[in-house]
């Protein structure tokens, strides 16, 4: 595994090239020769499978390619600055976008435009911190750390098409604006919104 390594962390490679890859070692392991037909006595799903779950532990080739480009993308989602690399992106490719909203370009690179695929990943375990007094979608980002898929329920539907900033569900004086969340989400998205908490410095900080 030495070989494909260093490619697949750095480049978005083709799953055709990522399957191949994993017929050389699923040969490798069963020691096919040649073109010779042969019978392999386990599917190969099987034995990519953890062994505490009865399999042998190989890895697929698309998956770990997936897994190197995702923490590229978790990279430009921090935006450290102390990152050559992140300050690069953000002048080249973001130019003052948020990076989970930003469109592909067709001049973006092939390989920034795999980096941008591998967002849906993140969506899985990222959640946004209200904190940053980043500009938020409160329907579609992930923002609530306490429902499953991270972002609320409208109370009623269709009431997801209006366009309220984080910041309006926050009082002057620093709490939630309980009637306007109750009025916006349903019940378990409002249980969810009143256990995070708030402080005074949050206070409509996206109101630019």
């Amino acid at each position: 595994m030495a070989s494909p390594s260093y490619a697949l962390m750095s480049i978005p490679t083709p799953k055709a090239t990522c399957e191949k890859i994993d017929s050389i070692v699923r040969d490798f392991w069963w020691r096919r020769v040649g073109q010779n037909r042969m019978l392999y006595l386990k599917a190969w799903d099987d034995l990519c499978k953890p062994k505490a779950l009865g399999g042998l532990g190989f890895q697929r080739m698309k998956i770990i390619n997936d897994i190197f480009m995702t923490k590229w993308a978790w990279k430009a989602l921090l935006g450290d600055q102390q990152s050559m690399w992140v300050k690069l992106v953000q002048s080249k490719y973001l130019r003052g976008h948020d990076f989970l909203h930003v469109q592909p370009r067709n001049t973006d690179s092939w390989i920034w435009r795999g980096i941008l695929k591998c967002r849906k990943f993140l969506k899985h375990g990222a959640c946004r911190s209200l904190g940053q007094g980043v500009v938020l979608d409160i329907w579609h980002d992930p923002w609530i750390s306490f429902l499953k898929n991270f972002c609320p329920k409208p109370r009623v539907e269709g009431m997801d098409n209006q366009v309220v900033r984080w910041g309006d569900l926050i009082t002057s004086s620093g709490g939630w604006d309980v009637e306007m969340v109750r009025s916006l989400f349903d019940f378990e998205s409002v249980k969810a919104v009143f256990r995070i908490p708030i402080n005074r410095e949050m206070e409509r900080r996206d109101a630019n």
